[in-house]
């Protein structure tokens, strides 16, 4: 009975430490007529739902899927943060100018290939906690500079945890 209840609770485990959070399309960076696709789905560490709040200073992990419609042979990460519809200047994260490493099978990424999950950490730093910020993470290619897929999520900046 013990295993059993402990091989349950593993299968659930990482379902409560991974769960799909509530995403949005880049309305912030891209104009409508200019906007590239958003995630089918994005899982951010500790979140689900409407319901993201990320420790301040602290490293988040997130994933999205996403289906290319284009293909790509060089990608990188462009990160935006927005309070209140306005873009807060930051420093691009290390570690996301190659993006090819952050995507399962890695690059090439070819159009039609079907879902591709990519894997990124993130680190939210404010003055203030309590803040809540959109996060857009644009998946651009590194030829082109071109949007290959971009989303948004609404998360609360927490009290770092001692």
């Amino acid at each position: 009975m013990l295993k059993l209840t402990l091989l349950a609770l593993l299968a659930i485990f990482p379902a409560v430490i991974f769960a799909r959070v509530n995403h949005f399309e880049c309305v912030n960076s891209h104009s409508a007529a200019n906007r590239p696709p958003a995630p089918a789905w994005v899982e951010v560490e500790g979140c689900s739902g409407a319901t993201c709040n990320v420790p301040n200073g602290r490293p988040t992990v997130l994933s999205a899927a996403f289906a290319p419609i284009t293909s790509h042979t060089a990608l990188h990460f462009w990160v935006t943060v927005w309070l209140l519809g306005i873009p807060i200047p930051i420093d691009q994260p290390e570690g996301l100018d190659d993006a090819c490493i952050l995507i399962e099978g890695g690059c090439p990424v070819n159009a039609g290939q079907g879902e591709t999950v990519a894997t990124m950490n993130f680190q939210q730093t404010s003055p203030l906690a309590g803040l809540s910020v959109r996060i857009e993470v644009d998946l651009r290619d590194s030829n082109t500079q071109q949007s290959v897929v971009c989303g948004g999520v609404q998360v609360t900046v927490t009290a770092a945890e001692e």
